[in-house]
């Protein structure tokens, strides 16, 4: 499922997401696919507009900053999993990058897989709909503790 946003009238290209879900059925896994999508990204997305607080916020020089609902499988010990402000803080220097760009919202997001061995941590991040290399090995600068586990966290930033 890919979900363009218009705020105002106006089309948001920078807040594009897809999300892939699966379950038995077609209508299963588009009902889980909105589902993911409107607590991942619909939450801090509300939050953005002053629409819901319910999401966590964080700011930055040139940004606020709006989380969606944290989402993890698998076993994990909540105290291990990073922070909003551990992510924030390794992401800045990403989410500053941004301030260059006329968009007055951006999205990331941050999908990571544990699997029992710390030095196998895979996933990706995204920023604005693209893959972020560069984000993704400041995600994995995080301690990760050893999985197995998938974490999923969306991040809907608004310029100041």
């Amino acid at each position: 499922m890919i979900v363009d946003i218009s705020v105002g009238g106006l089309p948001q290209p920078t807040l594009s997401s897809g999300v892939v879900e699966a379950a038995d059925k077609r209508n299963g896994a588009v009902k889980v696919a909105v589902w993911s999508w409107a607590y991942g990204v619909g939450e801090g997305l509300l939050s953005s507009l002053g629409l819901n607080d319910k999401s966590e916020t964080m700011s930055l020089p040139n940004f606020t900053i709006h989380a969606g609902q944290t989402r993890v499988w698998g076993s994990h010990d909540a105290n291990s999993l990073p922070s909003d402000e551990d992510l924030v803080n390794r992401l800045s220097s990403v989410i500053e990058s941004l301030r260059s760009s006329p968009a007055e919202f951006h999205l990331t997001s941050i999908y990571v897989e544990g699997d029992g061995d710390p030095s196998g941590l895979q996933g990706e991040c995204r920023v604005d709909g693209a893959l972020s290399s560069v984000a993704f090995k400041a995600v994995q600068s995080f301690p990760w503790k050893p999985g197995p586990y998938v974490f999923k966290r969306y991040y809907v930033l608004r310029r100041k």
